[in-house]
C-alpha cells in the first residue's frame, strides 16, 4: 500500500485551469449572448454538423427534442436499461413511456434482437446511447429505426469523436446530445449540447432555448467548486496520501457508494422535473467550452494509446468487442469481472483505484419498469469495472497498473 497510488480517474482540466473556472463563476458576466453563439458555432464544426443549441443539460435537450413531436399521451420511446435516471423523467414528464431495450455485450449499447422486438405500434422515438467510448453497429441501428419512421436521437456524450465507418456516431440520428458536465472529455461545468442537421429541428430548439429562465449563479459557482475539489483530490501527492484512504475506509462503511464511479444517485421518482433544468447555458460555460475544445483530440489520442496497450496488456480478458468498423474512444475501460466489490478490493491493495458506472440501470426503476428482465444490463451495472485509464499516466504509473492488473484480473480470468 505505500507509494503512489493510481486513481480511478481524472478530470481533463488542469489543477490551473478548475482554479481559473472557479474565479470565472464568482466573477464573470453569465448573460453574454455572443460567446454562447461562437461556442455553438464551433461546436457544430467540430461535430461535422450544421447547427448546435445550447442547454443547461442533456436530459433538457432531449426533453426539448421529445416535445417538438407532439405525440399523444401514451407514445413509447426506446431506451437503454442504463443511462442517467433524468433521461427516463423526462420521458414520463411528457406523458411518454419509456421501454427499456436489453444490453448487448459485445457493445454495451442496443441489443439488436431485443430493439427489433420492442418496437410496436406505439414507438415514436429512440434514444441510442454509445457507452464509455465504445461504438456499436449505429448504422444498421439507426437504420432499423428510420425505417420504422421513428425520431432517432443520438446521446453520444460518452463518446465525443467515437466513429462508425469514418463518420461521427453523432451523425446517425435525426439529433444527437452532448452532455459537458464534470469528468467528460469536453467539460464546460455542466451543459447539454444538441446537434443537428435539420433547420427545422433546430429552429425548433432556438425557440424552446428562447424560452429558457434566467441561470442562478449559485449552481454554476457549486459546479465549479466540486470540479476544483475532484482536481485537487485526485493530484498525485493528494491522492496517494489522503484521497485514497478516504474511500477505502468509505468501502469499509458504505461498499456500494465507494464502488460508484461519483457515489450513488436517488432513484425516487421525481413529482415534476426541477427549475434548474430549465436554466439557460451561461456565457462563462461557453467561454470555458472555447478553450477546451480544442484540447479534447489530443487527450484522446492518448486515452486511446493507454486503452489499447491495457487491453494488449491483458490479452486473456474479454473487453467488448464492438465492431471492426468502430472508431472507439474509450472514455472509460470497463472490463466485466466477477465480483467488483473484491477486485476493487485487490487492486486497491496495489495501490489501483477502481469504480463501477455511476449511471443507473433505470430498467429496474420501480416507477418506470415493467417488471422485464435485463441479465446483461445487470451484469454491466454491478460488476462492469472501470479501469483507470487518463490521458496524463505517467510512464511508472502504467507500469504499475500494468503489473496490477495482471496480478489481479488475468489470474481471476485464468481460475
Amino acid at each position: 500500500m505505500l507509494g503512489r497510488k493510481i486513481p480511478r480517474g481524472k478530470l481533463y482540466h488542469s489543477l490551473a485551469d478548475s482554479s481559473r473556472y472557479m474565479m470565472q463563476s464568482l466573477f464573470r458576466p453569465m448573460n453574454r449572448v455572443e460567446p454562447v453563439l461562437r461556442f455553438e458555432q464551433e461546436f457544430a464544426r467540430y461535430c461535422e454538423q450544421e447547427h448546435a443549441t445550447a442547454f443547461p443539460f442533456a436530459r433538457t435537450g432531449v426533453y426539448a427534442l421529445l416535445s417538438l413531436g407532439a405525440y399523444p399521451e401514451g407514445s413509447e420511446v426506446l431506451m437503454p436499461a442504463v443511462t442517467i435516471k433524468g433521461m427516463v423523467d423526462v420521458v414520463i414528464a411528457l406523458k411518454l413511456v419509456p421501454v427499456f431495450v436489453e444490453t448487448d455485450p459485445d457493445t454495451f449499447c442496443f441489443c439488436m434482437d431485443d430493439l427489433q422486438f420492442k418496437i410496436t405500434s406505439r414507438t415514436v422515438a429512440a434514444l441510442v446511447t454509445p457507452l464509455f467510448g465504445l461504438v456499436p453497429n449505429v448504422e444498421a441501428m439507426t437504420t432499423i429505426l428510420k425505417e420504422k419512421e421513428l425520431f432517432v436521437i443520438v446521446d453520444f456524450s460518452q463518446c465525443l469523436n467515437g466513429r462508425y465507418k469514418a463518420k461521427l456516431v453523432c451523425s446517425y440520428g435525426d439529433a444527437a446530445v452532448y452532455s459537458s458536465s464534470s469528468i467528460k472529455t469536453l467539460d464546460t461545468l455542466g451543459g447539454g449540447i444538441v446537434v443537428t442537421n435539420s433547420s427545422v429541428v433546430n429552429d425548433k430548439l432556438k425557440s424552446f432555448q428562447t424560452n429558457l429562465i434566467e441561470p442562478g449563479r449559485v449552481r454554476l459557482i457549486g459546479k465549479a467548486w466540486t470540479n476544483l475539489m475532484r482536481n485537487l483530490a485526485t493530484q498525485s501527492f493528494v491522492f496517494s496520501c489522503l484521497t485514497f484512504y478516504f474511500i477505502r475506509i468509505l468501502g469499509m462503511l458504505k461498499k456500494d457508494s465507494a464502488l460508484r464511479m461519483t457515489g450513488i444517485r436517488s432513484r425516487e421518482a421525481l413529482e415534476e422535473l426541477p427549475e434548474v433544468w430549465f436554466e439557460k447555458y451561461t456565457s462563462i460555460q461557453a467561454e470555458i467550452g472555447l478553450k477546451e475544445i480544442f484540447k479534447v483530440d489530443a487527450m484522446d489520442r492518448k486515452r486511446v494509446r493507454l486503452a489499447e496497450k491495457i487491453k494488449s496488456t491483458l490479452s486473456n480478458v474479454r473487453f467488448p468487442l464492438t465492431t471492426s468498423e468502430s472508431n472507439n474512444v474509450y472514455w472509460q475501460l470497463v472490463v466485466e469481472v466477477d465480483d467488483a466489490i473484491a477486485m476493487q478490493g485487490e487492486l486497491a491493495l496495489q495501490g489501483v483505484d477502481s469504480a463501477t458506472s455511476s449511471l443507473e440501470l433505470v430498467a429496474t426503476l420501480e416507477y418506470a419498469s415493467n417488471g422485464d428482465e435485463f441479465p446483461v444490463a445487470t451484469n454491466l451495472y454491478n460488476n462492469g469495472l472501470i479501469l483507470p485509464c487518463y490521458p496524463d499516466m505517467k510512464e511508472d504509473e502504467e507500469k504499475r497498473l500494468f503489473a496490477a492488473l495482471r496480478d489481479c484480473i488475468v489470474y481471476k480470468g485464468d481460475s
